[in-house]
């Protein structure tokens, strides 16, 4: 039987006759500091209340100030300066559990976002080329979210409820000292201004519909990508547990045993030892054998184990963005070994900078990483352990914690009533 039904795809766009439409508008718009005072310094908490009855984009979610640090000091990117970044929503608590937020924020930085990215973004201070010095109260804007509530895009908190941003700010040990320069202060943030966008729609056929299917028994689901972290003793096998129905990576960096303590930015550091994740071995030498795999439940990843030398793994790492014209990355990028990157020092990428600063490890571990899709491990019923093997160098020269992370999408959900749980 010939088939009469008419191809769309097939008419020139010039005679197609049907117009589709779902517009509205989008404003910026200033929010509420619940936690009270515009100023906010180290280790201080800053409450942010997001629209209510609204649709938030919370990817444009941000804040600005004043920053104000010792004339020595100065940031690798105003989110370095933000341990814990969380999302109360009708009242219950997302990412509260990643007390390192920043430390996985930076790997992700430096493994997913190239130099460009960081000179198009320098009022965050995120360019080591113009290092935010905030001696006289340098205007910043911390607007960098990466494994946060922020990458769940637009809520309704109509739905929801009531909504606050709630953000912990690290210790003075996150700004980095100028090399040969003595460790002191802190920062303070003054005159915070915090935004969103907010978005009206000419129709009110969403909000019917929403409220429409709610009142079935539905159920409306928000996705985000989070990552759950902790910070060992590299024993050689460390275990974590994540139990999330969705797991899509695994983050594994070497840190210095006293990497919490302040200490002024060494030659050749583009950040410092707070920042850096150091393997301990030199690039091309006979210990450069340091390797590492993952293994969740019988499973290896990659499944040969140990790979032939330690830079094998900055591969794996860029094959996250296999294909892609954005595989961009700081993996390879250090100074010139001449001084600190404020002053005289350039900046060079050479084999070496990732064994000495950058040794990041990420591996993907789940089928497809798109976003709104599930296409992770489930690890929700079953064996959570996650198991990171090293050899080789033992994280050797003082270089014995192990930062590892599960990173997975997360489950915001709401019923009717503004009903709302959250699920890893």
């Amino acid at each position: 039987m010939e088939d009469d039904r008419v191809d769309a795809g097939a008419i020139p766009k010039a005679l197609q006759a049907s117009v589709k439409r779902f517009g509205g508008m989008r404003r910026r718009v200033r929010l509420t500091l619940t936690s009270g005072s515009t100023s906010s310094g180290a280790n201080d908490i800053l409450r942010i209340r997001l629209p209510t009855n609204s649709l938030v984009d919370l990817r444009t979610f941000g804040f600005s100030g004043d920053l104000a640090c010792e004339a020595v000091s100065f940031v690798g990117g105003t989110h370095t300066l933000v341990r814990r970044v969380g999302l109360v929503a009708g009242g219950v608590n997302i990412n509260f559990q990643n007390n390192y937020w920043n430390q996985t924020a930076h790997a992700m930085n430096v493994a997913g976002q190239g130099l460009e990215w960081d000179r198009s973004n320098v009022l965050a201070g995120c360019n080591p080329d113009d290092a935010q010095f905030a001696t006289n109260g340098d205007f910043v804007e911390f607007n960098y979210w990466p494994l946060s509530p922020m990458t769940a895009g637009i809520i309704d908190t109509g739905l929801i409820g009531e909504c606050e941003v709630d953000l912990v700010f690290d210790s003075a040990a996150a700004l980095i000292t100028k090399e040969g320069e003595a460790v002191t202060g802190s920062f303070t943030l003054s005159s915070i201004r915090a935004y969103v966008d907010v978005i009206d729609l000419e129709s009110d056929f969403y909000r019917k519909f929403a409220s429409a299917a709610l009142g079935r028994g539905k159920t409306m689901v928000k996705m985000m990508e989070l990552a759950t972290c902790v910070i060992q003793s590299g024993t050689g096998s460390n275990n974590f547990n994540v139990s999330t129905g969705c797991l899509d990576k695994i983050l594994v960096a070497p840190k210095a045993s006293a990497w919490a303590t302040a200490q002024a930015q060494a030659a050749g550091e583009v950040y410092d030892r707070y920042l850096d994740f150091n393997c301990g071995v030199a690039y091309g030498s006979v210990d450069d054998n340091y390797s590492a795999y993952v293994q969740i439940g019988s499973t290896s990843f990659p499944a040969y184990g140990f790979g032939r030398k330690f830079p094998d793994l900055a591969s794996i790492t860029r094959n996250n963005w296999a294909g892609s014209s954005y595989n961009y990355n700081k993996l390879f990028l250090q100074t010139d070994g001449s001084g600190s990157t404020v002053g005289t020092a350039s900046l060079v990428y050479t084999p070496a900078a990732y064994n000495r600063h950058n040794a990041i490890v990420l591996i993907p571990v789940g089928a497809f990483d798109e976003h709104g899709k599930q296409g992770g491990i489930d690890l929700s019923s079953g064996n959570s352990v996650i198991r990171v093997e090293t050899t080789g160098a033992n994280l050797i020269n003082g270089n014995s914690q192990l930062l590892m992370a599960g990173i997975h999408k997360s489950l915001l959900q709401v019923q009717s009533g503004q009903v709302v749980s959250y699920t890893n």
